[in-house]
């Protein structure tokens, strides 16, 4: 098939998994567009368990899917950032489509995104999803969206890859990858870019893709990694920042940068060992903004302008006094 004739580029990064890789393949199985027209490609990231054998067996039992899919393999494991990169280099498709392999798609997810793509001209369309966790299931962003980079929540509606599918060109063109050193909020790294460009962007208002929260796979989440998942929302925000400056837009999006400061400091004072002084003195221009800031709620604004104002021994004195709380 020459490459001009692929519609779509399933990217599906593959990193220990082997409880889940069945339930994803069997979703892009399951998909009720042409075949003929995507290409499947598999990521695998370094696994160590069977993840990547039950991949290549699940793929040989299904042959029409196997000659649509290939799979790419790193010597180590380099993260998802570098996984999807990997991939995103790779495809040939016209538009790309991130998978996350503990994940899976309802069936329509293609053909409804590509449709709209088509019907709309759009550079970018997504959809709402559902997020499932401990056997029970929620519908996430459905309702009025907006494509303004400073209105948006710093939420996964908004800043997901996985629920978005996007035109290649507009990633090659620009140059926007993942941030290879930075685990958490590695999609931020590239949407919020994206969206810095103002694309074409249409909304699907239907819940197309299934991101299952699994504890053990889903690690960086845990209270245990609160500071590497801290220490990669400060680079973040810091690469973000600098990437909008470089190209004369951080004054246009100070609103969305202000909101991204305040979202990548808040875990300093979640959970035990709150840190006041260095929360005070992380992106201090931002303090003086908090009341202002949009899309979060009123109570927690007045809660974190309040730890701003009053003098930081008496908070931590009252923070270390919640401490007592936790086990």
């Amino acid at each position: 098939m020459a490459d001009s004739e692929i519609l779509i580029s399933v990217i599906v990064p593959v990193y220990n998994v082997e409880a889940y890789i069945e339930r994803c393949v069997a979703s892009l199985i399951r998909q009720d567009f042409p075949l003929e027209k995507v290409e499947f490609i598999f990521v695998d990231d370094g696994s160590a368990d069977q993840s990547v054998p039950l991949l290549r067996q699940l793929l040989s039992q299904n042959e029409p899917f196997s000659r649509r899919s290939r799979i790419i393999s790193h010597d180590i494991n380099r993260g998802l950032a570098v996984a999807r990169t990997t991939g995103f280099h790779a495809a040939n498709g016209k538009y790309v489509l991130s998978v996350d392999s503990d994940d899976y798609i309802e069936p329509d997810m293609l053909r409804l995104l590509y449709g709209d793509a088509v019907n709309s001209s759009a550079d970018i369309v997504l959809s709402t999803f559902i997020i499932e966790k401990n056997g029970k299931s929620k519908n996430v962003g459905s309702g009025h969206w907006t494509p303004d980079l400073n209105s948006m929540a710093i939420d996964a509606m908004n800043f997901s890859l996985c629920n978005k599918l996007i035109r290649a060109d507009l990633l090659k063109e620009n140059q926007i990858y993942g941030y290879s050193d930075i685990q958490c909020w590695e999609d931020l790294g590239v949407t919020a870019r994206i969206f810095a460009l103002k694309p074409r962007v249409s909304f699907v208002d239907k819940p197309l893709y299934h991101y299952v929260k699994n504890p053990v796979h889903r690690s960086l989440t845990d209270r245990v990694n609160r500071d590497r998942i801290l220490d990669d929302h400060l680079r973040m925000a810091v690469e973000i920042q600098s990437w909008l400056t470089e190209r004369g837009l951080a004054e246009e999006y100070e609103e969305f940068l202000t909101r991204l400061k305040f979202c990548a400091k808040v875990k300093m004072m979640r959970g035990k060992g709150k840190q006041v002084a260095r929360w005070k003195q992380t992106f201090p221009e931002v303090n003086s903004r908090i009341l202002s800031i949009r899309r979060i709620p009123l109570l927690y604004r007045l809660m974190f302008k309040t730890v701003a104002l009053l003098p930081t021994r008496l908070v931590q004195w009252i923070a270390n006094r919640c401490d007592l709380f936790y086990r």
